[in-house]
């Protein structure tokens, strides 16, 4: 049975335990002017896909085997906050309408309303304390330039630097082909503090996966040092 130090030391050989909460959603279509990054911003859950070999028994003489023959891939389910424009349920509603007309219920060709995009899983890594700063920067009269300038922030450390502020991508799943099969129905009730999210569920012709391997020891103690100097500089 392995002591402690050891799964210790497995586990930092290996640059962490994977969070649920790290993850990313890129390469969606612009489809009604929204954005990827929009998009990703208000995904609040998904799944990575799964993978089902299909087999058959082969009998040869009193010996019963099961042999593969092919493969299934599974659906997943993707979860958005919506907000007050309801935009994410409109984006999802055009994105289906690009299938099936829902006006004179005309099929839409393949290469129309499939297309490709990417789920991320993520490693920790050193984050800008940028929500402390804002808090820091006041509002003149009427006016509060806090959400332009997080919206400026945003988009240019993502151009600048892509995903090193949130943390490495540690496995990234391309899906190819994907459309949107269902748009859930949005449940309502009367919780005063009650969230609403959308449901929507991708069929796609098929996936692949790549991982990056562990960053190492010095990998994540760089990670560690920065970002503790971040929050010092800035807090």
């Amino acid at each position: 049975m392995a002591s402690i130090e050891q799964l210790k030391g497995a586990i930092a050989s290996k640059g962490g335990v994977a969070r649920t909460n790290l993850f990313k959603v890129t390469g969606l279509p612009s489809i009604t002017g929204v954005s990827s990054r929009e998009i990703n911003l208000i995904c609040s859950g998904v799944q990575i896909p799964g993978r089902q070999t299909l087999s058959r028994v082969k009998e040869i003489g009193q010996i019963k085997e099961e042999m593969a023959y092919g493969f299934l891939n599974g659906e997943i389910t993707m979860q958005f906050l919506c907000l007050n424009d309801y935009g994410i349920r409109v984006y999802f509603e055009s994105w289906q309408g690009l299938a099936v007309n829902q006006s004179n219920y005309e099929l839409g060709y393949s290469n129309e309303y499939k297309f490709d995009f990417n789920i991320s899983q993520m490693k920790k890594g050193f984050n800008l304390p940028v929500n402390r700063f804002l808090n820091k920067v006041p509002k003149v009269g009427p006016f509060d330039l806090r959400p332009q300038i997080t919206n400026l922030i945003g988009d240019t450390v993502d151009d600048a630097f892509g995903g090193l502020f949130g943390g490495p991508d540690v496995y990234k799943v391309s899906l190819i082909g994907a459309f949107p099969k269902s748009v859930n129905a949005i449940d309502l009730n009367n919780e005063l503090d009650g969230l609403v999210q959308l449901n929507v569920t991708f069929a796609f012709t098929n996936w692949s996966g790549k991982g990056s391997g562990a960053p190492g020891f010095l990998g994540g103690l760089a990670n560690t040092a920065i970002g503790t100097l971040t929050n010092r500089l800035f807090t």
